[in-house]
């Protein structure tokens, strides 16, 4: 066993580590899943001892578990946004390639505010791209051109939610790895 003051500092890097791979989920990078992964690493190389320091394999679990979840609401999101209104898949691709380009631009022209600037805007470049290429799209190759615009806001609310989740997900998933790190003393 190695001593205290390994895990702690351990600890706090794998707090660190994770809360730069949660921010990555703003990027769309797989954040909940580095997060999981550096946690057994963790498990694997500091098991936790008598004392409750360190992360058990049941913790890795439980955060597989939660991750688990985030991609699967995040992934009926995704399929609800095309299949709720009905939209044709050129206007889906369209909407892809909107949302691609709206990241590129969100992050190249940052937010002048402290700290999540560059993610606030390269969310809302990639939402705001989604939606003006599915509105394109919509105009484009629409069937019945009416029920664009509730096309459009039905593709775009679902995708936010599931984003959210997603993002939710990865919150809770860092916040249980830091109570499990560090339990309360009584």
């Amino acid at each position: 066993m190695q001593p205290d003051w390994v895990y702690y500092t351990a600890g706090v890097a794998l707090i660190v580590a994770s809360v730069a791979a949660w921010v990555g989920s703003f990027y769309r990078w797989p954040g909940n899943w580095i997060v999981v992964v550096l946690a057994g690493a963790s498990a694997w190389f500091l098991p936790r001892k008598e004392s409750g320091i360190g992360v058990s394999w049941t913790t890795v679990a439980v955060l597989a578990g939660v991750a688990v979840a985030g991609e699967l609401i995040d992934y009926f999101a995704g399929r609800s946004s095309g299949q709720t209104g009905g939209i044709p898949r050129r206007s889906l691709v369209i909407a892809l390639v909107g949302g691609i380009s709206g990241a590129l631009i969100g992050s190249v022209l940052p937010l002048p505010i402290p700290f999540v600037g560059a993610s606030l805007s390269l969310l809302l470049g990639t939402l705001t791209g989604a939606w003006g290429g599915a509105y394109l799209g919509e105009a484009l190759y629409s069937d019945r051109p009416g029920w664009s615009r509730f096309r459009i806001q039905t593709s775009l609310v679902t995708r936010l939610l599931g984003t959210v989740a997603k993002l939710v997900a990865g919150l809770t998933i860092v916040a249980i790895l830091a109570s499990a790190l560090f339990p309360a003393t009584r």
